[in-house]
């Protein structure tokens, strides 16, 4: 270990830094702490692949890797896009250790460089859940109108990781539903949802009209975040039910089965994708009418002329059946049971469904 550490201490040419690098490996293999190495050669080196090297091997120490965060942070706005991204995934990792540190990230907000710029956001998002970087919410804000599209992306996600801090620039949020670029739209619609505000939904639904099935996707993504309180919107999240693109189709379902009463009308609708014939598609349909539960009985009748073309019917069948019972019986609806009692025995017939 004496040997290690010594060479780790030598000069600062490539191929040394190279040769500390090694070392340094073998120091965390032996000791699994790099507490006592002097990092700062290692983290200089000429060599971007040494930096991202040792930036990686911190990652894997654990507690350990937060007596560099400082040298984690600094490198969120290094020259090179490698060591920025492996400097990022390490900063994920610091959680609160990062706090003391959060000035500097908060600096790189000016950087010239994009990249810089939303590596920055990235790492003030992640702390979202410590409330670290609430107090910067109006510097992360005013990146919205960034004239660089990655970092107006990166700053709407950042404050949908923040919603007690966002609050007050929700409007400057929602603005983004309008940008010109699909990538921004997609990002802003999401996070909104993120922030829990139900008045928000009608201007969130508009997105599932987006020529871009990405932003439709990212609009129910958003929407489904709000869960029962976009019920209003039900109608036009149905609408998503005949998307072209199947992971529309998939989350419309998603959303719908969380509506309640309001996705009643939308029943039949929801059950004819049962048949479609993608297997997630199918069962995603059947989780939605199980969720909706009496909610989905208008669609009864249109289940039972599928019972012979698939097995999920019976299942949703039986469910709505024993839900009814259970209403009757004083049970509260809407509620799907975790599995079917026995007893209960579902049998189709020419005249339909009928319990034994």
């Amino acid at each position: 270990m004496t040997l290690v550490s010594t060479d780790i201490g030598c000069d600062t040419s490539t191929l040394d830094l190279a040769r500390k690098l090694h070392a340094y490996d073998a120091v965390i293999a032996a000791s699994g702490d790099a507490s006592t190495l002097d990092l700062e050669d290692l983290l200089e080196a000429d060599d971007g692949e040494v930096r991202v090297g040792v930036i990686d091997a911190l990652r894997v120490l654990g507690e350990s890797a937060s007596l560099h965060a400082c040298s984690i942070v600094r490198l969120l706005g290094d020259e090179n896009r490698r060591v920025r991204e492996a400097a990022l995934e390490s900063f994920f990792f610091l959680g609160e250790s990062a706090a003391p540190h959060i000035s500097e990230v908060v600096r790189l907000l000016g950087h010239p460089h994009m990249d810089v710029r939303s590596v920055a956001l990235e790492a003030l998002g992640s702390l979202g859940h410590f409330g670290t970087a609430d107090p910067f919410a109006a510097e992360m804000a005013s990146l919205l109108n960034d004239d660089c599209w990655p970092v107006r992306t990166a700053a709407v996600k950042a404050l949908g990781r923040l919603p007690a801090a966002a609050t007050p620039f929700v409007l400057l949020m929602v603005k983004m539903l309008r940008d010109t670029c699909w990538v921004v739209r997609a990002a802003a619609v999401e996070a909104l949802g993120n922030l829990d505000i139900a008045h928000l939904a009608p201007q969130m639904a508009n997105l599932l009209r987006d020529h871009c099935w990405i932003v439709r996707a990212s609009a129910l993504k958003g929407l489904g975040a709000l869960g029962a309180a976009c019920g209003s919107q039900a109608d036009e999240v149905a609408i998503c039910l005949a998307d072209d693109e199947v992971r529309v189709r998939s989350l419309a379902l998603h959303v719908l089965g969380n509506c309640g009463s309001a996705s009643a009308p939308h029943a039949v609708s929801i059950a004819k994708l049962l048949v479609f014939g993608d297997k997630d598609l199918s069962d995603a349909a059947v989780q939605c009418l199980l969720l909706l539960g009496q909610h989905a009985s208008s669609a009864e009748s249109f289940l039972t002329t599928l019972s012979g073309k698939c097995e999920a019917v019976v299942e949703v069948l039986q469910a709505l059946r024993v839900e009814r019972a259970s209403c009757v019986d004083g049970g509260l609806p809407n509620t799907v049971p975790n599995s079917c009692p026995e007893e209960i025995d579902l049998s189709v017939h020419e005249d339909g469904v009928h319990m034994s």
